[in-house]
């Protein structure tokens, strides 16, 4: 029993480091989307220049195209604030399950001791009766 807990644990340690590892990655990913912001809007002042030695529909179609960049980036930092806005969720909830994990598995830590420990263990039906009644107390 005490190794199912064990190997339990182990699956759990693994997916908060899992959890941690992409949680880090996100905060690359937020890095990039801020120097993405940082370039559209370096293109739309750049934009504004170019502007006044073009015709009239050429600047609409520079127009609409930068109004499709900030629309497709606005896009972008909703997904990528919701997805890590998730993950800190699921990183939350690991550690806590992590928590809760630990305690049962110090419960059953001085379960089987206090078990071990009791000189009647096994010697006949009654005495596993009895002790099948002491677990059950427990």
């Amino acid at each position: 029993m005490l190794l199912a807990v064990y190997l339990f644990l182990n699956h759990l340690i693994i997916n908060v480091i899992l959890c941690l590892c992409l949680f880090l990655c996100f905060q690359t990913v937020m890095l990039s989307v801020d120097q993405y912001r940082s370039k559209l809007s370096a293109l739309s002042r750049l934009s504004e220049i170019v502007f006044k030695n073009t015709t009239e529909s050429g600047c609409e179609i520079i127009d609409a195209q930068l109004k499709q960049l900030a629309a497709d980036y606005d896009d972008l930092n909703t997904s990528t604030l919701m997805t890590k806005k998730n993950a800190e969720t699921k990183l939350c909830e690991l550690l806590d399950l992590l928590k809760k994990a630990e305690g049962l598995n110090t419960w059953i830590r001085d379960t089987e001791l206090t078990l071990g420990s009791d000189p009647e263990y096994g010697k006949d039906l009654t005495e596993k009766k009895l002790l099948l009644e002491k677990l059950k107390v427990l």
